[in-house]
């Protein structure tokens, strides 16, 4: 089966240029720049709507737990890919590595890439979202996510499976 899904953790990267809000802030002072979408009421931050384009990033990394000849080359697969997350909760079941509460986040089309054979189009569907927050003293809180790819998408010796 083709069916896979990506924790966009480590691999995805938020493109703060063409990061667009889609509902405004409670307090725009409590907002990033261009965000917009970050309400800061207790308990914690909630996004209640956003589009942003992000830019999935698949490839090894050290430490990972895919088979040694996955990504042995050193190639990356490069999606583009310009996703609502919104303040909806998650319908299925939790993902280990994103959390138990989470959210819908949903791609406004596919993703393409280009590579020897030409322009690839790869499919993509929905997944959830969840803000993993910062432990004290340490690093920033992070957004993590995935989404689902239905069809195996493969770039030289990366393959989302």
């Amino acid at each position: 089966d083709a069916a896979s899904s990506v924790d966009a953790d480590a691999a995805a990267s938020v493109d703060a240029d063409a990061a667009t809000a889609v509902a405004p802030a409670q307090d725009a002072a409590d907002a990033p720049d261009d965000a917009g979408a970050l309400e800061t009421e207790d308990p914690g931050p909630k996004l209640t709507s956003a589009t942003w384009k992000v830019s999935l990033n698949v490839g090894r990394e050290q430490g990972t737990w895919m088979p040694e000849e996955w990504a042995a080359s050193g190639a990356r697969l490069l999606l583009p890919v310009v996703c609502e997350f919104s303040a909806e909760p998650y319908p299925g079941e939790p993902e280990a590595l994103v959390g138990r509460a989470c959210f819908r986040v949903r791609p406004k089309g596919d993703a393409t890439f280009v590579s020897v054979g030409g322009t690839t189009t790869v499919k993509i569907e929905g997944g959830a979202w969840a803000v993993q927050p910062p432990k004290r003293g340490r690093r920033p809180a992070l957004l993590r996510f995935w989404l689902f790819f239905p069809e195996a998408a493969t770039r030289n010796d990366v393959e989302l499976p």
